[in-house]
């Protein structure tokens, strides 16, 4: 077991969604609607806020267990947030058109 699946359940409380990081990634993609990537997203925190301001977003991570979470927290809140276990070294293979703003927080 890796260590990002061992924390999955704890990453929430570990890496809070951080109001002034939300803003700046606001800020730098523009008003909504706009498409966004949010790479490394964890168990999507900052892609569910997004997706509640209006945001087109898709997360990606490698680890399952962290997109599991963040698909369950997704339908849980109803939310339009995609969510795909991808490696971030090989994303044009998983990942059709494009994107207004690419980040990555963790």
């Amino acid at each position: 077991m890796g260590f990002y699946e061992q924390i999955s359940k704890y990453y929430d409380y570990i890496f809070p969604v951080g109001a002034a990081q939300l803003d700046f990634i606001k800020q730098t993609a523009g008003e909504a609607p706009r498409r966004i990537l949010d790479v490394a997203c964890g168990t999507g925190g900052y892609s569910l806020e997004l997706a509640k301001a209006g945001y087109e977003v898709t997360g990606v991570d490698l680890d399952r267990e962290m997109i599991a979470r963040a698909i369950e927290k997704a339908r849980i809140e109803g939310s339009s947030a995609e969510f795909l276990e991808s490696d971030m070294r090989g994303l044009e293979k998983n990942l059709n058109g494009r994107f207004d703003t690419v980040f990555c927080i963790g």
